[in-house]
């Protein structure tokens, strides 16, 4: 088997440096710094601003849950969380599953969404 020479695996431009890496390396940092790195660089600095024309629409719409059953301690807690959550309005929906069989629990659990809506704009 024919052993290859450096000559022969290394272009012409790293001829002048056959066997030193260090130098190698360097030409070759210095061939791929300009047209590759420094862009890199420079992108990852420039602080990327919002669009103002796209809005709210890279939010994804999101859905948010709420099982109830006879939960008079905490229909509060959990419809204000939901309500509260810092997400664009026009990207939430909020749904209030209730099958309450106490009616004084189901009124108090539509007038809780109906002040989440007021409150917070969003879809309850």
């Amino acid at each position: 088997m024919e052993r290859l020479t450096s000559t022969q695996m290394i272009p012409d431009a790293f001829q002048g440096a056959r066997d030193d890496v260090r130098v190698q390396s360097a030409i070759i940092w210095d061939q791929i710094k300009a047209p590759l790195i420094v862009p890199l660089l420079r992108l990852a600095a420039i602080q990327l601003k919002d669009d103002v024309e796209v809005g709210n629409s890279t939010y994804p719409m999101v859905l948010v849950q709420i099982p109830m059953y006879n939960e008079r301690e905490v229909y509060q807690l959990s419809i204000g969380a939901a309500c509260s959550l810092s997400w664009p309005s026009d990207r939430v929906i909020i749904q209030v599953f209730d099958g309450s069989t106490d009616p004084t629990i189901k009124y108090m659990v539509e007038l809780e969404s109906e002040m989440g809506k007021q409150r917070d704009k969003h879809k309850v």
